[in-house]
């Protein structure tokens, strides 16, 4: 009986090292070697191999090739095969708005290269979830097997690459809104609905059928209008865009993010100084006092039912203003009401006084529970130098109703 259970257990470790090493070919298999990789680059553009390499670099060419590495040696084929062109703008785009994550310890020369093979579409990394307007490139870890076919395939063929928009965001041409027609592009990561939430200008009643340029103007038409100032210059839409739409929507993000953070327990002069900034200026001393009023009002009230919000995620995307009776962009939050002494309904009318807002009535709010949805926010200019420099958040509202 010995004997057997010790045959047993001989074989049973047998089969638990035999499997044990299938799992270890399997997981090697997932990556590929440095030689592999260029043998393969080799392949589908003819060039040779060791022309691809600098110096003393890749030693160790049967170790792993990482995503930042396999950058480096795309970039110098796609360089040899077509030159030194890429989108600079694009590229300024990426790296001033940060649209490329996981370059942590990345040197300069290889953060180039990592930088051009995204502009160009070749290496679009991986999206960094919904709603996020950069991508995980992951440069020091290993690249998958599975990627090499299509990394490849986008080289050599242009029509296949991956594109992005002007400010380095990659789009998508399929499964598209149903009102796609009304945007410049579609953001890869944003889902349809944020798209088809309706405009204020679709939402209004007219006497008449508007007139686009007149009445309204959508997203994929606002470069193409006039702007007129207070005292009647024009000037070119495209221009004012290129000046002051960065200034306006970071207006907006952070005039999301302090509402939406508010603490009963931490609440100062700072934070309501800062949330007045967000805000239009009518240069107007009567005027302009009554703001900080209201949101030292708001504060005073809050912090007595002991308010606390947390927010997760205030994104708001350029690309989706348009145009009326002043310049609405939309955003799209993450937040949760913490704490609350006495909650309020979207039916009591009284809920900006827990979120500081003109018009607040969110119907799906609840006390401890993650709270998403999609805004608009209007900005305009209502003093002297009403020429986009001036402009502030002039409707605050918050209706998720609409």
């Amino acid at each position: 009986m010995r004997k057997q259970v010790s045959v047993i257990m001989f074989f049973a470790i047998i089969l638990i090292g035999i499997s044990g090493m299938k799992v270890m070919a399997i997981e090697k298999t997932k990556t590929i070697s440095i030689a592999d990789f260029t043998k393969k680059l080799e392949k589908v553009t003819g060039i040779d191999e060791n022309s691809l390499y600098r110096d003393n670099e890749f030693q160790n060419r049967e170790k792993d090739i990482t995503n930042g590495e396999a950058a480096l040696l795309i970039d110098r084929a796609d360089e040899s095969i077509n030159g030194n062109h890429y989108k600079k703008k694009v590229y300024e785009q990426v790296i001033k708005k940060k649209r490329i994550t996981g370059l942590k310890g990345i040197g300069a020369k290889k953060k180039d290269a990592i930088y051009k093979c995204f502009v160009k579409g070749i290496m679009p990394g991986k999206s960094n979830g919904a709603y996020t307007q950069s991508r995980n490139f992951n440069a020091n870890k290993s690249l998958e097997r599975i990627e090499v076919n299509g990394i490849l395939e986008r080289l050599v063929d242009k029509k296949k690459r991956v594109k992005l928009s002007p400010d380095g965001q990659v789009i998508r041409t399929t499964n598209l809104p149903k009102n796609y027609k009304n945007f410049s592009y579609i953001l890869a990561s944003f889902p349809n609905s944020f798209y088809e939430k309706k405009t204020t200008y679709e939402r209004s009643k007219w006497g008449k059928k508007p007139k686009e340029f007149k009445d309204y103007t959508r997203p994929k038409n606002l470069r193409k209008r006039t702007f007129t100032s207070y005292w009647g210059i024009k000037y070119k839409m495209s221009e004012e865009l290129d000046k002051y739409q960065d200034i306006w929507c970071k207006k907006v993000e952070d005039n999301l993010w302090l509402r939406l953070s508010f603490d009963y327990q931490t609440v100062s002069n700072r934070w309501i100084n800062e949330l007045r900034k967000t805000y239009i200026i009518y240069d107007d001393k009567e005027m302009d006092k009554d703001k900080p009023k209201y949101i030292r009002k708001y504060a005073s009230i809050a912090k007595k039912n002991k308010v606390k919000l947390q927010v997760q995620q205030v994104v708001v995307e350029p690309s989706t203003m348009y145009e009326d009776s002043g310049f609405w962009v939309r955003a799209h939050v993450k937040f949760k009401l913490c704490s609350v002494k006495e909650f309020y309904s979207a039916k009591s009318c009284k809920q900006n006084y827990m979120i500081y807002g003109n018009d607040i009535y969110l119907q799906y709010l609840r006390p401890n529970k993650w709270y998403e949805a999609d805004f608009d926010l209007q900005l305009t200019g209502n003093n002297m130098e009403y020429n986009g420099a001036a402009f502030g958040i002039s409707d605050d509202s918050l209706d998720d109703s609409l």
